[in-house]
This record gives structure tokens, C-alpha cells and sequence, in this order.
């Protein structure tokens, strides 16, 4: 069950936003799209280019050698790699560890808290590490933090938001975009 909503998240309703994503991976269709085309897919005129984050909530930490052993403890923890599997301490130490600026800390402690492994579920903390994920680059949490978006799953819906975010991922290679 919890997995089924990963995948979900990984996959896009191609119905909802087949004309998204080939405007998105095509940036030449973006500047040639008429106006009415363009007012139907964004809300209004604004171009993916305009798009600009004006959120700085979410200030970057770099990694850092506590961060990223909270993160391989919290790893072993997990995975019960020499301890009990204890997903509950997992979730706390990601947390932590995300916290002090470790990257692969911010991606798995958001997973747990979306589809609710080992801990309650809650997809707006989801959101919030999702996005950092992001803004470190991590593409896999660019896709799903533009799928959040776009549905408005732990945060206001916001489709211009979703397809910087898809577009973004689909830059940086990522195969799901």
C-alpha cells in the first residue's frame, strides 16, 4: 500500500498533463504557443521563463561529515543493517540529518513521511523536504515535488510551480519527466 503511493507519485496522469510535459520538453513549442494556448495552460500569459521561486524559506545547508553520519545511522536503522529495523529512529535521524544539510537525509526523510514508512503520515513535511531535496538537486525529488505541486498534495495546488519543477527535472536528466 505504501509503496503503491511512491509509484503513484513517480508516475504522471499522462491525461492531466500530456500537453505540460511537451511544452515543457520542448522549449521551442513554449515561445511559438499562441495566447489563448498559452492562458489555457498556465492560468495566464506567463512563460516558463518568467517563472521565478520567490520562496527562500528554505535555506541550504551544505553537507557537513555530523550530517552525513547521522545519515548513515539512520540508514542502519532503517534497514536493520547491525540493529533492529526501527523506522520511527530512521525517521527522527534522517530528519536531524536533513537538517544539518545531508542531501540523501532530505529525499529519504521526505519519502517516509509521504508514503508514511514506519511513521505517521504527513505530506506537507513530505512537501517542505521534497523541495530542499530538490533544491539540492536531487531529480527524482524534483519530479515528485512538481507531482505534489501539481496536485496539491501537502501544499496549494500550483501548476506553474509544477512545471518549473518538471521542466527542471527533465533538464537535469531525470527519465521520468
Amino acid at each position: 500500500m505504501r509503496s503503491e503511493k511512491f509509484r503513484k507519485a513517480m508516475n504522471v496522469n499522462e491525461v492531466d498533463i500530456s500537453q505540460l510535459l511537451s511544452l515543457i520538453i520542448d522549449e521551442h513549442k513554449i515561445n511559438d504557443i499562441s495566447s489563448e494556448t498559452s492562458k489555457t495552460v498556465y492560468g495566464d500569459e506567463t512563460s516558463v521563463e518568467e517563472i521565478k521561486d520567490d520562496d527562500d524559506d528554505d535555506v541550504i545547508i551544505e553537507e557537513n561529515e555530523r550530517s552525513l553520519e547521522l545519515c548513515k545511522k539512520a540508514t542502519k536503522f532503517y534497514k536493520g543493517d547491525g540493529v533492529s529495523v526501527n523506522k520511527k529512529e530512521a525517521s527522527r535521524l534522517y530528519k536531524e540529518s536533513a537538517d544539518n544539510g545531508c542531501k540523501e537525509a532530505m529525499f529519504n526523510y521526505a519519502r517516509m513521511m509521504y508514503i508514511g514508512d514506519g511513521v505517521p503520515v504527513n505530506e506537507s513535511e513530505a512537501a517542505h523536504y521534497y523541495k530542499l531535496s530538490a533544491k539540492n538537486g536531487n531529480t527524482n525529488a524534483m519530479f515528485i515535488y512538481a507531482n505534489m505541486i501539481f496536485k496539491g498534495e501537502g501544499v496549494s495546488a500550483d501548476k506553474k510551480e509544477a512545471i518549473k519543477y518538471f521542466k527542471q527535472s527533465a533538464d537535469e536528466g531525470n527519465m521520468c519527466s
